[in-house]
């Protein structure tokens, strides 16, 4: 079970995790290499991750936990179709910035699936999400669905996109964001609210 009564001392074990994960890929590191990049003791290590999975699990956590809060700001803004914009826009940026990490987690390490949507911080995230959009159906702004589930479903569209980049080595999610957005605002919004550029159809 990970000890956090030293929080710095925990960053420094994920940051040398990290490291060590990216250079000698997650089958191959050891903890011992962990403990020695991060400066200390194996059996200090044990103390606070019991395991490459544990430490593993916590790297996502840390990740979804930085997506959390550059979202939160963006889910204040008056603007219910500028809100989604820049949601989707921020959350795949984000997201693209740590790519390395997510294809470790996702194809090295094989992290169970059910236990990853159980994450702590991917809860909070789905969450905070879905109160937001509850109170845009409140308000009218958008169309009513069930708001967890919508949230869950929008986490997850924006997932696979970044996933798609990641499985071809690629940083640029130019073929996929704009059918995305298309795809949630009128999905979303009612046609009073749909931006023009939402509902233009491309040149044929």
């Amino acid at each position: 079970m990970a000890r956090t009564a030293d929080p710095h001392r925990r960053q420094a074990i994920l940051s040398a995790a990290r490291e060590v994960f990216m250079q000698q890929g997650y089958t191959k590191a050891r903890m011992l290499d962990i403990a020695a990049r991060a400066e200390m003791a194996t059996g200090t290590l044990y103390l606070y991750f019991d395991s490459k999975q544990t430490l593993a699990m916590a790297l996502a956590d840390s990740v979804l936990e930085g997506l959390t809060e550059v979202i939160v700001p963006i889910l204040a803004l008056e603007s219910t179709p500028t809100m989604i914009r820049e949601c989707v826009q921020t959350a795949i940026r984000y997201s693209l910035q740590h790519t390395d990490l997510f294809r470790l987690l996702g194809l090295e390490a094989g992290l169970n699936l059910e236990a990853e949507q159980q994450q702590p911080s991917r809860l909070r995230l789905h969450a905070i999400l879905a109160e937001a959009l509850a109170q845009r159906m409140q308000q009218g702004s958008i169309y009513h669905y069930q708001p967890l589930a919508l949230a869950e479903i929008l986490a997850g569209l924006i997932e696979w996109v970044v996933t798609m980049a990641m499985l071809r080595g690629e940083s640029d999610v130019s073929n996929y964001e704009p059918t995305l957005l298309q795809f949630i605002e009128q999905a979303l919004l009612p046609p009073q609210n749909q931006p023009q550029q939402a509902t233009t159809k491309p040149a044929v």
